[in-house]
């Protein structure tokens, strides 16, 4: 699908759940000068992005994390942690497992929060049952840290979502299914989602909620 293709199915969708009113008078204000379709890709990219935000990981095509240990000091009772250099297209973690760990990490708090802070704490830091994954700072730049209370070098994966690249129709193309993968429900998804900001983008909350809603259910 390329991204005039997409534009097009975006209209079709604002057209289901406004069947009393055509998509050729689906204007910004009612002028020539703004056309349904101008407004829609306007937005598309940013609709590529709050989908990638948003959406569980498993429905999302993910790239694997490089993760390494490392022991805190004696003073932490020689606790480890793993590391993982966050690479150049991260967007947002998708899980990080370990044997050690009770359940996976699938978010991260920053070093600096409270929860953050509480990991350099021998009291305070987490523990397996609730482990903590921390965007912090390493000697080539931004580092994710997770900690435990054991050797934490076994049975340990991790994924990572990553920013998606941008569809375009010129050039060197790049095709809808280029940016989402071949998840079947995210095309839909993504056309519900873009739906819902045009019509927010007209004023239409009404519409727009209807819309997100559709997006919703398709990403459960």
């Amino acid at each position: 699908m390329t991204r005039l293709e997409l534009i097009q199915q975006v209209a079709l969708r604002m057209d289901e759940v406004t069947p009393d009113l055509s998509v050729d008078n689906l204007t910004v204000d009612g002028s020539d000068n703004n056309p349904l379709y101008t407004l829609i890709d306007g937005l598309v990219d940013g609709g590529v992005l709050e989908l990638f935000s948003v959406a569980p990981y498993w429905r999302l095509p993910v790239k694997t994390l490089t993760l390494s240990d490392s022991v805190l000091s004696a003073a932490f009772n020689q606790r480890h942690i793993i590391k993982a250099e966050v690479p150049e297209d991260f967007l947002r973690i998708a899980m990080i497992t370990c044997a050690e760990y009770q359940r996976p990490i699938t978010e991260l708090v920053p070093e600096m929060s409270d929860l953050g802070r509480r990991q350099h704490n021998r009291i305070l830091f987490a523990k397996e049952a609730k482990p903590v994954g921390v965007m912090s700072h390493g000697t080539n730049g931004s580092e994710i840290h997770c900690y435990s209370t054991e050797n934490a070098s076994t049975g340990r994966s991790g994924l990572y979502i990553a920013t998606p690249v941008t569809i375009v129709d010129t050039g060197t193309a790049v095709t809808v299914e280029d940016a989402l993968g071949d998840n079947p429900t995210l095309i839909p998804a993504l056309e519900w989602l873009i739906a819902a900001r045009t019509f927010g983008a007209r004023g239409d909350v009404n519409h727009a909620a209807i819309c997100q809603q559709n997006a919703q259910n398709l990403l459960v």
